[in-house]
């Protein structure tokens, strides 16, 4: 990530510096009942797939007491307590189990960039781009998500996502 992180990062990662306030990102957060997961929903690519209830199970969650200051810790230990710097300079490991990697190319947080490179840690690294899905890939597109999990769980080929634009004309319409 450190090497992507270019001006296109930098202005998705906004949230992260945010975080570093205490207190004032889980006050805001926690505003409306249904925040968290109106959020979800809102920044997902098929918001159809966040049913009143799916929306309401993730705000619930991240209602909890501490939930929310959970939520902002991972990026105050990252940034603010150095856990980034301390990793890099103890050097990353290498993961070295077969790995698959779903990554939605319209994610809100991350670039596509950000995953240019993870070979270098993961040599056995299977990567499936799924266009126009979101960061929540697996509740934007189930089905093609769990075909990939099926087929490397399988030791099959993993299938890819594909876009193609397709033009229809309603019923009715005629030859306008």
């Amino acid at each position: 990530m450190q090497a992507a992180m270019g001006w296109q990062q930098l202005k998705k990662s906004w949230y992260a510096l945010f975080f570093q306030l205490p207190g004032l990102p889980e006050w805001m957060m926690g505003r409306r009942p249904d925040g968290i997961g109106e959020m979800i929903r809102t920044s997902a690519a098929t918001p159809a797939n966040y049913p009143p209830e799916v929306v309401r199970v993730f705000s619930e969650n991240a209602g909890r007491p501490g939930g929310m200051r959970a939520m902002v810790n991972y990026y105050r230990a990252l940034i603010g307590k150095g856990g980034a710097k301390r990793q890099a300079d103890m050097g990353f490991p290498d993961i070295r189990v077969p790995t698959l990697m779903c990554w939605g190319e319209d994610d809100m947080a991350l670039t596509v960039e950000t995953t240019y490179g993870t070979d270098r840690w993961v040599p056995d690294l299977t990567l499936r781009y799924l266009p126009r899905m979101s960061h929540w890939v697996n509740q934007d597109a189930p089905d093609e998500v769990n075909a990939m999990i099926t087929a490397f769980l399988n030791n099959e080929p993993v299938p890819y996502m594909t876009w193609e634009p397709v033009l229809k004309i309603e019923e009715g319409q005629g030859d306008k």
